[in-house]
């Protein structure tokens, strides 16, 4: 539980400064379109690593709809992320119907249930029945 929490928030901490930088470079390359290099690519990456929220003040003040799209985006997307990997309670089906084919081992509670199901006789009965049986050469008198 504790590594999906951490890779969950470091999953949305990245995904919030690629919002960012993804809102934020198209104004970017409009601006420097003659002498755009790697060198201001890298600088602008910095410093939005460096002051996020510095950079979305000022992309909010620029109206840059970008920015909402891509926040929207990628909390619909930690969303769908937290539903599919949720652990599911599957159901014994043998449990709740009976069905043919399928085996499963009983819980102790079942076991202990079957008093009254259980024939129960006496040692003395069972002594008494083989020793009548054995007299009679195992066929009843009757």
């Amino acid at each position: 539980m504790k590594t999906k929490i951490i890779s969950f928030t470091l999953l949305s901490y990245l995904l919030f400064n690629v919002s960012i930088f993804v809102s934020g470079l198209l104004p970017f390359i409009a601006k420097y379109k003659m002498d755009f290099s790697a060198d201001k690519l890298l600088g602008y990456f910095l410093d939005i690593v460096i002051h996020p929220i510095q950079n979305i003040s000022q992309q909010v003040n620029d109206n840059n709809p970008l920015i909402y799209c891509t926040f929207i985006a990628s909390i619909v997307l930690i969303v769908y992320l937290i539903i599919k990997t949720r652990t599911k309670d599957y159901d014994i089906v043998g449990e709740t119907y009976g069905v043919q084919g399928s085996a499963r081992w009983s819980k102790p509670i079942e076991v202990m249930k079957r008093e009254k199901e259980v024939l129960t006789i006496p040692i003395e009965d069972l002594n008494k029945d083989i020793e009548d049986s054995m007299r009679h050469g195992g066929v009843e008198n009757g």
